[in-house]
């Protein structure tokens, strides 16, 4: 009997840590997507200044979440979208809204698969 209590324990406790993961990824990835909405916001109105302004805050913010995720996901994942941040950055400095468009979109998948990958299922629990 005590087996059974210790096992219910543990799954109730890996299901909270799951929980707690899922949550922490939303809130990143919801931040990061609230960025790039500006980013395309500025790029749209041409005011490319702004947007790059946005872009050093989206990287100050995503170099202080990237520690945690990389608990969290696999590695390849996050380079990936460190990567497209990069040619955001790079994109709006040269000004090419075709460039930011495209990296943009590639992040937004990114973001997405990563709070796909992070939801409670019997995957993840065991």
């Amino acid at each position: 009997m005590n087996k059974l209590k210790f096992v219910i324990f543990i799954l109730f406790l890996t299901i909270g840590i799951c929980t707690i993961s899922l949550k922490l990824t939303n809130d990143i990835a919801e931040s990061a997507n609230n960025y790039l909405e500006k980013i395309e916001k500025y790029k749209d109105e041409k005011n490319f200044l702004a947007a790059e302004k946005i872009c050093d805050e989206l990287n100050e913010f995503w170099e202080r979440k990237s520690k945690v995720l990389s608990m969290l996901i696999h590695h390849e994942m996050l380079e990936k979208m460190e990567e497209n941040l990069q040619i955001i950055k790079t994109s709006c400095r040269h000004k090419s809204e075709i460039e930011i468009s495209k990296a943009s979109a590639s992040f937004v998948t990114y973001l997405k698969a990563l709070v796909e990958s992070d939801q409670i299922s019997l995957e993840n629990v065991l």
